[in-house]
């Protein structure tokens, strides 16, 4: 049975960043798909109340894709993106790249060794830098789902889903404990509730969508009342890179700021698309995600920073209808 509202938190994503130069001396960095749509390049998103606003989904594309459910290894292709989305946005800082891109580096435990190797690291460590930072937008397919029902004529579907969960895996699994982890903070969507609705989000696409989705819907389901579940793909880009030491190395925090929502088949290949007109205009920018109950403190700090960055103030809660 479907839910009747939708709730969202943040979700965290996290993974291990791979050891590129220091074993095969492969940028694996410039093998990934480039972006295709600029616009985010040189434009802070403007501040808004309790967050930013939204970007606009209309003509973007989403050419850097992570699928978090595909099979991989270190130092493959999968991993590789992982890294490179936190120096899509992340300060040159040559022995933080050093960390992040050599395994030979990480570990090596003299430090005068490791000063003579990162100098001749130096120049692929541009390269590998220059690379990741011509990443635009990005694409997350999730590991969650959405409950879509049926399309119901001058209404449209209806859609809830509800997630907060957290994805880690270490840095150089070979060397063991202390050489960090990636995380990726995908940020609240914040779709648009209707209060009369009861706070259940009402997707009403033009009828060439409808017609794509209410198809699919049909073929998966028992009967016209059946909600089917579909994986949920948060389309955005970089909006801030962070680093903190918490005991477990340099942990790397990506977070994505999202244009829109894709629901995927059971394939995940996409069927519809939740644009940025469907969702609120404001993006928030605040601290979700619990952890045993409790706020995340490295989160709590490293959004407070977003904040002040973007000139960010808070007003007053309100109920509302959020994903993430």
């Amino acid at each position: 049975m479907m839910k009747n509202t939708i709730h969202f938190a943040v979700a965290m994503l996290a993974v291990t960043a791979l050891a590129g130069c220091g074993e095969k001396g492969k940028d694996s960095a410039s093998n990934q798909p480039p972006a295709t749509a600029p616009a985010q390049a040189g434009t802070a998103p403007a501040p808004a109340q309790n967050g930013i606003a939204r970007r606009s989904s209309q003509g973007q594309t989403y050419d850097t894709v992570l699928d978090v459910t595909k099979q991989y290894r270190e130092g493959d292709e999968t991993y590789s993106l992982w890294r490179d989305l936190y120096w899509s946005k992340a300060r040159k800082d040559y022995p933080a790249l050093a960390e992040d891109y050599s395994y030979e580096y990480n570990k090596n435990s003299n430090t005068f060794e490791k000063q003579d190797l990162l100098k001749s690291l130096t120049p692929k460590l541009d390269g590998f830098f220059d690379s990741a930072q011509k990443i635009r937008n990005v694409a997350i397919k999730t590991r969650f789902n959405a409950n879509v029902g049926a399309y119901q004529p001058a209404k449209g579907f209806t859609v809830s889903t509800s997630f907060n969960d957290i994805y880690l895996l270490q840095k150089y699994s070979k060397l063991g404990y202390g050489s960090g982890a990636y995380h990726i903070v995908l940020i609240s969507p914040n779709l648009k509730g209707d209060i009369s609705q009861g706070n259940e989000f009402v997707f009403n696409p033009d009828e060439q969508v409808a017609r794509k989705l209410e198809g699919y819907l049909a073929s998966h389901r028992k009967n016209s009342n059946e909600s089917v579940l579909m994986r949920i793909q948060v389309n955005g880009y970089v909006l801030s890179s962070k680093t903190a030491n918490t005991g477990n190395g340099p942990d790397r925090y990506t977070f994505i700021a999202p244009d829109s929502l894709t629901l995927l088949d059971d394939k995940g290949e996409p069927v519809a698309t939740i644009e940025s007109s469907a969702m609120d205009q404001t993006v928030l920018i605040r601290n979700d995600f619990t952890r045993m109950g409790t706020e995340d403190s490295t989160l709590r700090n490293m959004f407070d920073e977003i904040k002040q960055e973007h000139g960010i103030k808070d007003a007053p809660r309100k109920q509302g209808v959020y994903l993430s």
